[in-house]
């Protein structure tokens, strides 16, 4: 039995979501979608759009067949705590695939961040640049530039800065997340993008 994982917040859900749930049924042939969500506090400790009963509903209305909660305490914290433990609670309820969607499917580049980002070097780089003042996000990526300049041609670092915790948390659980086969990444066109703008709009 082929079981799909996605951590998630869906504060809203968009036609992001549904195009990356609609993609996951259509070319992986999964039995089950199962989506780990957060309650109704969601990273940073920012109160949810929507209650987590409401995007819980909408979630089973988009087609996931099952919607477990992360809790509070973990789904407030960083993305790095936030991440392990949804990939965590997925595995717990046997999912076997793990998917996420980004705006490039360079699977490599994901890794290679990755990697980066759980160097010593990358640590130094970002306390320095933190130092400065800078946002976490913005020393991330002054961290990850400074150590590869080639990833300056990527046009969205930070998504990749957010994907690595996923990537990162199945890399470390492996011995632990037993039912997971592989991770997948699911390719968000553009244009997917734009129609979510329009959709908030």
């Amino acid at each position: 039995m082929k079981v799909a994982g996605i951590v998630v917040e869906f504060n809203p859900l968009t036609k992001g979501h549904l195009y990356l749930i609609n993609k996951i049924k259509e070319e992986y042939n999964t039995d089950y979608i199962v989506a780990a969500m957060s309650p109704n506090f969601v990273m940073r400790g920012e109160p949810a759009i929507y209650d987590k009963f409401t995007r819980c509903e909408m979630a089973l209305k988009a087609g996931i067949d099952l919607v477990v909660e992360i809790p509070t305490v973990y789904a407030i914290q960083s993305a790095d705590i936030y991440a392990k433990r949804g990939v965590e609670l997925l595995n717990a309820v046997g999912v076997t695939d793990l998917f996420f969607g980004a705006e490039c499917d360079d699977l490599n580049i994901l890794n290679k961040v990755s990697e980066i980002m759980n160097s010593k070097e990358y640590n130094e780089f970002l306390k320095k640049y933190q130092d400065e003042g800078n946002s976490f996000n913005a020393s991330s990526k002054k961290a990850i530039l400074s150590i590869d300049e080639s990833l300056d041609l990527v046009k969205n670092v930070e998504e990749y800065v957010d994907k690595h915790f996923i990537i990162d948390s199945i890399k470390k659980n492996r011995k632990e997340l037993s039912t997971l086969s592989d991770y997948r990444i699911i390719e968000e066109l553009t244009k997917i993008f734009w129609e979510m703008e329009r959709w908030y709009a």
